[in-house]
């Protein structure tokens, strides 16, 4: 993707986009804005996780970790 970094970061933390673009997901819910300690859930072909931000430094950083289904990942 060519483009500034803030557009590239903006992209990836639009969680509620990602079923457009990332393989696999097939829908998100994000109930609220996306800020530290905020949940989400990712829905995939094959699990449902349940994501919590852990770092959010706009446009450096966005760490989230997922729990679903028998498997967590950071």
């Amino acid at each position: 993707m060519s483009a500034p970094a803030d557009e590239i970061f903006a992209h990836l933390v639009a969680v509620e986009a990602w079923p457009k673009w990332q393989h696999g997901v097939e829908r998100t819910e994000v109930p609220g804005e996306l800020v530290f300690g905020s949940g989400f859930v990712v829905v995939t072909d094959r699990r449902t996780y349940d994501g919590i931000v852990g770092e959010l430094d706009w446009p450096n950083r966005f760490v989230w970790a997922a729990i679903g289904d028998g498997l967590s990942f950071l």
